[in-house]
């Protein structure tokens, strides 16, 4: 499965679950960033996952309400 679809499907399951909109809303923009790192795949391994964590740790710059782009804190 494609990972736009996978996303897509989580999307419309946490709102079948009855998850609060700004809940949705947060999970799809954390998401969104995960997926315009990966790009369109159809398999995630764990290397993926590590790849994207260093990613937030090290070149990631966060929008913040307060305008800061400070890193991620560990």
């Amino acid at each position: 499965m494609k990972l736009s679809k996978a996303l897509q499907g989580f999307s419309i399951d946490r709102r079948a679950q009855g998850y609060s909109p700004a809940t949705i809303k947060i999970y799809n923009s954390c998401l969104s960033n995960f997926s315009s790192f990966l790009g369109e795949i159809e398999n995630i391994t764990k290397q993926n996952l590590l790849e994207f964590f260093y990613y937030l740790r090290t070149d990631y710059k966060p929008r913040r309400f307060s305008g800061s782009t400070e890193p991620l804190s560990p």
